[in-house]
């Protein structure tokens, strides 16, 4: 099973012949020119969509897939995600974001202030809008988004975070 990793989104339709245009992140420019298909999330799947030719100014990307022969095929596409899957970068990105901030908390210990619980996070997994920590709870994995909203402290000397978690969220 594929982990896919959000690289950007779908802007609009450029030019008759099924061209697009879409954002990428810095960080997966290079590796989004070396591949054979983006995948695109339809009806909660990543579809696989070929790359008949690819170029970038910098700023953009102009993309035509193999799917695509005109605009209006596109249109309904916009504002989409784009996603590739984590063996086709060339880096770990379950380690580090953009900001070279660590991510991969596996082995440090949650203490929720509200509740005074802790939770001993088992992995992080890195979902499109944020990493979350998985750790279990009543015989059961449990979710709980490591967002800066919610950590007051970390202490990486001794593998905690305090956090102040929403009344129910576990």
């Amino acid at each position: 099973m594929f982990n896919y990793i959000e690289i950007g989104e779908i802007l609009k339709p450029f030019r008759a012949e099924g061209e697009l245009l879409a954002v990428v992140e810095d960080r997966f420019k290079d590796d989004t020119k070396k591949v054979k298909a983006i995948f695109i999330e339809t009806n909660g799947l990543k579809v696989p969509f070929f790359i008949e030719e690819i170029e970038s100014d910098g700023e953009v990307f102009y993309i035509k897939f193999e799917e695509f022969s005109g605009p209006e095929e596109i249109k309904k596409y916009n504002g989409l995600k784009l996603f590739l899957r984590d063996s086709d970068l060339s880096f770990p990105v379950d380690q580090y974001n953009d900001d070279d901030e660590k991510t991969d908390w596996a082995g440090f210990l949650i203490n929720d202030k509200n509740t005074n619980q802790s939770f001993e996070i088992l992995r992080t997994e890195q979902y499109p809008q944020q990493l979350m920590a998985i750790v279990i709870k009543d015989d059961q994995e449990k979710l709980i988004p490591l967002v800066e909203e919610f950590i007051l402290e970390i202490d990486e000397n001794n593998k905690k975070i305090l956090m102040n978690l929403p009344e129910n969220l576990i």
